[in-house]
């Protein structure tokens, strides 16, 4: 507003100026060259400069809104091509993918096209099935933008994962990682194309450099160790299951391959364990569990010790006691020591343990090995008022 009233003031100051300069002197100016003779008062002359230099300046702006106009209009125009190819990206984003085609199509054929038009046309053209189309915007994307290498490969092979093609995308990816071995990205795609075939020796070991870039959420990545390394044991047993002395050959060879934090995690472990049960080589588990408990004691171990049923039970029970001179307040610890020493038919021994597990923590299990050693015992009454407990509701008798 303030700018507008200083323009107004100074439009009716030059006017006045003018006026008064008219009034004064109108002035004379002769112009004479060759033929050509001109004479008119001074204003006058200047009011036709003026007139001459702002159609001039009126001509030069109607003819730059032509060219505009010509340029959003000509289906070749430079202009309008980029312009398709921004919109045509927008239209990618919302999943608007038969336009997006279109749109991004048109813009690969400006001069100087960029990137992002080619792959995000191979991109489109992938998401509605016509795979000939995407896998040509990538061979074009090759061909115009070389230097791109590693952005045209990673996508083209996440393309392809997306179509399922995992022995194609693999072959890309391992070309890109020839390239740049280390590059997260490139990591990050190999472990997909890996995870998604259940080669799990290959997943194995990519989980390092997982770790080191920090490629998944911590929680995801702790999953995926121990669901990998699991999967390697089972695959191990179930590949030569049919010949145990050869399954339990080649279960060692692999537990053996794994790295130190693998054979340290206690999921792992208790895994490793049954399979060693599966194949009758429950003393290999019973070494191994007591190695594990040694080096950390936890409850998960405990618990798969007292499962376990090893040659020599009184040695079994000889080294949980030593356990429990320093966690004697662990139920987990005194609910194993109950089991084994009803194994082992140590009645009043098994019956201090599971009293004082329930004491610490009344769980189930503990009420139904108790249970157990009355039934042992002919107590029915004291049988009875332990499955009670066990099921948390009366049970019917006959009498």
């Amino acid at each position: 507003m303030n700018r507008l009233i200083v323009k107004l003031i100074l439009v009716v100051l030059c006017a006045l100026i003018l006026g008064i300069g008219i009034s004064i002197d109108p002035g004379y100016v002769f112009i004479r060259f060759s033929h050509f003779e001109y004479e008119s008062g001074l204003w006058v002359t200047l009011a036709l400069i003026g007139l001459v230099i702002f159609t001039f300046w009126l001509i030069i702006a109607l003819t730059g809104i032509s060219f505009e106009l010509f340029g959003k209009i000509n289906p070749f125009s430079q202009q309008r091509k980029h312009r398709l190819g921004e919109k045509g990206m927008r239209e990618l984003a919302e999943g608007n993918w038969s336009t997006a085609l279109k749109h991004l199509k048109t813009a690969t054929k400006a001069k100087n096209g960029s990137l992002s038009y080619y792959l995000g046309a191979a991109e489109a053209a992938n998401e509605l099935g016509e795979y000939d189309k995407s896998n040509a915007f990538i061979e074009a994307a090759c061909d115009n933008i070389p230097k791109a290498k590693m952005a045209i490969g990673l996508t083209f092979a996440n393309l392809l994962l997306q179509r399922q093609d995992y022995d194609k995308a693999l072959a890309v990816a391992n070309e890109l990682h020839s390239i740049k071995s280390n590059h997260p990205p490139v990591i990050k795609l190999l472990y997909n194309i890996y995870f998604n075939q259940e080669n799990w020796v290959e997943v194995n070991q990519l989980l390092p450099a997982l770790a080191k870039y920090k490629l998944l959420p911590e929680n995801t990545l702790i999953k995926l160790e121990q669901y990998t390394w699991s999967a390697l044991l089972k695959e191990s047993f179930i590949n030569n299951k049919d010949q145990p002395v050869l399954a339990l050959e080649q279960l060692k060879k692999v537990w053996d391959s794994l790295s130190n934090k693998a054979r340290s995690d206690i999921a792992t472990i208790e895994i490793y364990v049954q399979l060693l049960c599966s194949l009758n080589a429950a003393q290999d588990a019973e070494k191994l569990l007591q190695k594990a408990i040694n080096a950390n004691y936890c409850p998960e171990l405990i618990y798969l010790y007292g499962q376990i049923k090893g040659d020599n039970i009184t040695k079994q029970i000889s080294l949980a006691e030593q356990w429990l001179t320093t966690h004697q307040n662990d139920p987990v610890l005194l609910l194993t020591l109950g089991k084994l020493c009803q194994r082992n038919q140590l009645w009043g021994k098994a019956k201090e343990y599971l009293e004082k597990s329930i004491q610490l923590k009344h769980s189930p299990e503990s009420y139904f090995e108790l249970a157990g050693y009355y039934a042992e015992h002919g107590d029915t009454q004291k049988v009875i008022s332990y499955f009670v407990k066990v099921y948390n509701k009366p049970i019917k008798t006959f009498t």
